[in-house]
Formats: C-alpha cells, sequence, structure tokens
C-alpha cells in the first residue's frame, strides 16, 4: 500500500519524507498491537491507569511543537480523485440551468476527509465567470444516507448569520453516488482536531464564540432532517452509547484490541448520562479547529456538518474548549458565547461531553483500524485507525481516571 502511494507522488521530496515518517509512525504503532496479547500476560493491570499503558502506550503530549508537525489530520493522498471534470460539468450544466455549458479545470482532492471524499476545481461557464467550488462525495464504502440531510442543513444555516459555504446543489447519483456542492471559501485552517497548529489572535477566539452563539440561538422551527438523530434526553444518550458499544461488539468478534478501555469507559459515560436537555439546539456535532477556515484573522466558514443534530449545547463546547484553554481565553469565549446569543454554559454537561466526544472519535476510528486490518488498501484507514483511535481513547481514558480520583477524593459529608 505504501509502494502504491509512494508510486502515485510527483517528484517532491517534502511530501515522500512525510509518507516515509507516517510509514514509521504506523510500523511502530503496529508492532506495539503485536505485542498486546504478551503484554497482558506479563504484566496484568491493576487500575485505569496501568490498563492503559498496557492496552494502548503513553499517550502524545499535544504541545503546540508537536501539532504544528503532526501528519495524521494533514495527509494528503495522491490518490487521484473518483470522478472526472467531464463529470462535474455534466452535473453543472444540468443542475445550474441559466448559463451553460460550463468548463472544470484543476479538480483536485483535498486533505482529510475520511469519511467524506472531497475534492475542489475550478468552474468557468460561458460568460467567463469563474467559481472556485467543493463537492462533498460519499468515499466507497461508506454509508450515504446522512449526505443529503447535511446538504439540507448548510442550505439551513446559511439563511443566517452563521458562516458557513453557499450550498449550489446536491445529485444522488451523477456521481456514482450522492454528492453536493458548495462554493469554496476564503483562508485556511488554524488547527486541527487535537488543537492550534499555530497561535490564534484573540479575535479568532472571539469569532469562534460568535459563530457558535449564533448557531445555537437558531430557531429550528424550518430545520428539516439531520445528519444525525437527537442528542436531547437521557435515553437519546443511553441509545447513542449502544449503539458505540454495538460497533465495537461486531470488531470484538475477531480483534479485541483495546477493549478493557473502551469498556471503562462505556460504563463511565453510562454512569454519568446528563439528563434531558429544556431548551435544544442545532448542533455542529464536530465543532473542532478543523472544520473552521479562517481569512485575514477572521473566521469564514465552518465546515463538515456531517454530524449536525439536535441536542445540548455543551455538546459543541466541549469539543472546542480544550482548544480554547489552550489559548488562556475559556472566559472572553464563554463571554462572548453569550453575548452572541449562546445560552448559559453547564459546566457539569461539559465534563460528560469532553469523554463523550474522544469517546465517539475513538469507536469511529477503531472501525476503520478493522476495516484496515481486513482490507488493506486505503492509507486514510491506516492512519484513523492505527494512529488516532488509540489517541483518542487514551484521551476519553485519562479523562475519566482524573474525573475517578477526584471523587474518590472527596471528603465524605458530617
Amino acid at each position: 500500500m505504501l509502494r502504491h502511494e509512494l508510486a502515485l507522488l510527483p517528484a517532491d521530496r517534502e511530501r515522500v519524507g512525510q509518507l516515509l515518517e507516517l510509514a514509521d509512525q504506523l510500523l511502530e504503532r503496529a508492532a506495539f498491537d503485536d505485542e498486546l496479547a504478551t503484554r497482558r500476560i506479563a504484566a496484568p493491570s491493576a487500575g485505569l491507569d496501568a490498563l492503559i499503558e498496557c492496552e494502548l502506550g503513553a499517550a502524545p503530549e499535544d504541545d503546540a511543537e508537536r501539532l504544528r508537525e503532526d501528519l495524521t489530520t494533514s495527509f494528503e493522498s495522491a490518490q487521484p480523485p473518483s470522478v472526472t471534470a467531464s463529470d462535474l460539468e455534466a452535473v453543472f450544466d444540468h443542475h445550474v440551468t441559466d448559463v451553460r455549458p460550463h468548463e472544470v479545470t484543476e479538480l483536485r482532492r483535498l486533505s482529510g476527509g475520511f469519511s467524506k471524499e472531497t475534492l475542489r476545481a475550478h468552474v468557468t461557464d460561458t460568460t467567463g465567470i469563474r467559481q472556485d467550488i467543493v463537492i462533498r462525495k460519499v468515499s466507497p464504502g461508506r454509508r450515504a444516507d446522512g449526505l443529503r440531510p447535511e446538504y439540507d442543513v448548510v442550505s439551513f444555516v446559511a439563511s443566517s448569520n452563521v458562516p458557513v459555504p453557499k450550498p449550489l446543489w446536491y445529485d444522488e447519483n451523477a456521481l456514482g453516488g450522492p454528492a453536493f456542492a458548495t462554493t469554496a471559501v476564503s483562508g485556511r485552517t488554524m488547527g486541527s482536531v487535537w488543537g492550534w497548529t499555530e497561535s490564534p489572535s484573540l479575535e479568532v477566539v472571539r469569532d469562534l464564540a460568535r459563530a457558535m452563539g449564533a448557531l445555537h440561538s437558531l430557531d429550528l422551527s424550518d430545520l428539516g432532517n439531520t445528519p444525525l438523530p437527537p442528542l436531547r434526553t437521557r435515553s437519546d444518550h443511553l441509545a447513542a452509547i449502544d449503539e458505540r458499544a454495538g460497533v465495537l461488539a461486531e470488531i470484538w468478534n475477531t480483534d479485541d484490541a483495546y477493549r478493557p478501555v473502551f469498556e471503562h469507559v462505556l460504563r463511565w459515560l453510562r454512569t454519568n448520562t446528563p439528563a434531558d436537555c429544556t431548551a435544544p439546539v442545532l448542533v455542529h456535532g464536530d465543532f473542532a479547529l478543523h472544520n473552521v477556515m479562517v481569512s485575514n484573522h477572521r473566521i469564514s466558514a465552518l465546515l463538515d456538518w456531517e454530524r449536525a443534530h439536535i441536542g445540548n449545547p455543551s455538546e459543541d463546547l466541549a469539543y472546542l474548549k480544550p482548544s480554547i484553554d489552550q489559548a488562556g481565553a475559556w472566559d472572553e469565549f464563554v463571554d462572548e458565547y453569550r453575548t452572541a446569543g449562546g445560552p448559559p454554559v453547564n459546566s457539569e454537561d461539559l465534563v460528560y461531553f469532553t469523554v463523550w466526544q474522544d469517546l465517539w472519535r475513538a469507536v469511529s476510528a477503531y472501525r476503520m483500524r478493522s476495516k484496515f486490518l481486513t482490507e488493506p488498501t486505503q492509507l486514510t484507514d491506516a492512519i484513523s485507525g492505527l494512529l488516532m483511535s488509540p489517541r483518542f481513547l487514551s484521551r476519553a481514558a485519562a479523562q475519566v481516571a482524573k474525573l475517578s480520583d477526584e471523587e474518590s477524593t472527596v471528603p465524605e459529608p458530617i
């Protein structure tokens, strides 16, 4: 698989070097996982911290220097797009009927997109107007039922003052499966799922707060379907936990790596499920820095709405809080969030969702690990499954261990 990826790369020493560095990380993790059975026999775990060390190893530190050099979330495959320029020209001619025909140039695949294939291209019509567009397309072998609701949510949010790309069209079949197009947005990301890759200005932090506050204050009466079901009541949360547990149980039939740690975190989540949310909002569901575009120190768009749903505002807040804490600006963020219309912050719910967000990511990446072990053809599966899954899980488990220690040191009431 690595040889195939190398063969596709142009004569670019930097990208070849990055790929070889990723290969080293993947081989190191594969060797560590291969020795799991031996470690379990030699050092039976006594306590969650020891269990994490045995199953997952030491978690890497999320320091600024390491984040800048982290390749797991910025890997750009040399695989060509799964559609051609002529395919896109036909779709644009079908959906945009006022001016035609259209010419598509500079079509390329973007980095990221572990569950969706993301493409970017220039589209020029017969009047000479050129537009940068982005295509979101279901990757081969992935579920396709959530793409239409994702497009509908982007269309709904686009009518508000929440910054999102402009939706252009949705098509069910023309590109070999569901796909939709939006305008491309200027700017760049300033961080990854792990945190900032460059120091943010206070204005960027405030913009994040304004965007989230505006999102959480939207009137939802005209909102249609969302990609994910509601997560607003205690029974909703228990059902979501059961769904994650079901994914794991199916994998454990053939591979039980990390199982004891997963089970510990799942037990904690079931015990600490929050109460029903009395004022649910539209939740982005993956409100992290890798989904935020910044241009000239201002947010230009929130991307990737595939996990949007009706739920507890603390879910989005918990996803972003670690990054805001890295910038030392949580108080400023909360003040701006509340001014923009966000509801009061519930600190207890924040704790729960801090664990939940790492758990669902760990399970999703763990599923890709299983796919890679049975069908080792996609490097993105290897990166997500071998490198990202244990890191997400170790963060969730370390938080549970910390919370359990804090509970055990609480003095008995007199």
